[in-house]
């Protein structure tokens, strides 16, 4: 018989990410429209202007968090990782951190620190929730609450 997995997926807080995307979008338009006027030959060109705009969707779809078997995945566009739930040794509640991996759409969220001085920058949807399942695993995790700024 096999182990069987325990995934836990967790979506990221958006915050007001999709406004970007909707800027990233319309400005090209804008532009293709403007170039439509005058420069007929050159709209086949401008599509390199929506570019952006399917890099900033890229990273809206694809942010998300997993708990699996004592291991915590993380995922934004092309910045993935993982991290073991043992190595972890604070959890920080912290606005737009400084420093550390980000994989995270939102201002407000968690900063885990785990093994050697690393530090990972987490907004789950419901970050009560996701800490709630990590303390379980490790309940030997000091959780640092509502601190507006980073020390870092």
């Amino acid at each position: 018989m096999t182990k069987s997995k325990t995934i836990r997926k967790y979506p990221a807080n958006k915050g007001n990410y999709f406004m970007f995307i909707v800027v990233s979008l319309v400005l090209p338009l804008l532009y293709m429209w403007l170039l439509s006027f005058q420069f007929k030959e050159l709209i086949p060109y401008s599509f390199i202007a929506f570019v952006p705009f399917l890099f900033l969707l890229w990273i809206y779809c694809s942010t998300s968090y997993h708990i699996t078997n004592g291991q915590i995945y993380y995922r934004s566009a092309f910045v993935r990782g993982a991290f073991a739930i043992s190595d972890i040794t604070e959890i920080e509640w912290v606005n737009r951190p400084k420093d550390g991996v980000r994989p995270a759409l939102a201002s407000t969220g968690i900063a885990i620190h785990y093994g050697q001085g690393n530090r990972v920058f987490l907004a789950p949807m419901q970050p009560k929730y996701f800490v709630k399942t990590v303390l379980k695993s490790n309940p030997a995790i000091v959780v640092t609450r509502k601190r507006i700024t980073s020390q870092y």
